[in-house]
């Protein structure tokens, strides 16, 4: 792991709270849909918690959305960070990631907090002019999140994605990518996989 330096911390709502980091190695990478490993000291104890980047793929600084839960290091971020805190961070990491070069129109599905990977692959794909589009599970209005950056989402408001039902609108050369809680993940991916769809994308978090 490398030091690195929180930038700028920005309340999104009650919940979730976006903040800014600065590795301490300029070279420092990620693909759009990693996640890194996020250090820090309490006590004496290190703890880790896994964040996935909101930034489109890139070097150096990068954002983080984090929602809030009684994880010792989330609640650090909540409770304790400062500007210019230092923290611990490891390399980009996770298999599920936009390729640009070989995903030509990609589909994001996902559901709740799984929004935060499927931002980096939508800002990665807007600054290549490839073509990428968001559908979005949330439990209430209030959970909507980049609807200013990304007013062509399409947003279900307490109910599931009607996967297979969207997955026969794009078309089996897309390439779909699924982000949520496991049992989202879960039907997703059996939906695409019963139409013999060939281009399915996860990686499960919880």
């Amino acid at each position: 792991m490398i030091p690195a330096y929180i930038q700028q911390i920005r309340t999104q709502n009650t919940d979730l709270i976006h903040f800014e980091v600065q590795p301490s190695d300029a070279s420092y990478s990620w693909k759009a849909g990693q996640w890194v490993d996020f250090a820090v000291q309490i006590g004496p104890t290190l703890h880790v918690a896994g964040y996935s980047f909101c930034s489109a793929a890139g070097t150096g600084r990068f954002s983080l959305l984090v929602r809030k839960s009684k994880h010792p290091v989330t609640q650090w971020l909540y409770t304790q960070a400062k500007v210019r805190d230092a923290v611990f961070i490891g390399p980009a990491s996770g298999p599920c990631f936009y390729k640009p070069e070989e995903h030509q129109d990609i589909v994001c599905m996902a559901g709740g907090i799984g929004i935060t990977p499927m931002i980096s692959m939508l800002r990665t794909a807007r600054r290549l002019g490839k073509k990428a589009i968001l559908y979005h599970s949330i439990r209430h209005q209030e959970d909507i999140l980049f609807e200013t950056e990304i007013p062509s989402a399409h947003r279900y408001i307490g109910e599931r994605l009607p996967f297979q039902q969207l997955a026969e609108r794009h078309g089996p050369q897309a390439h779909y990518f699924f982000c949520g809680p496991r049992s989202f993940i879960d039907d997703g991916v059996i939906a695409l996989q019963q139409l013999e769809y060939p281009n399915i994308h996860f990686e499960r978090w919880w």
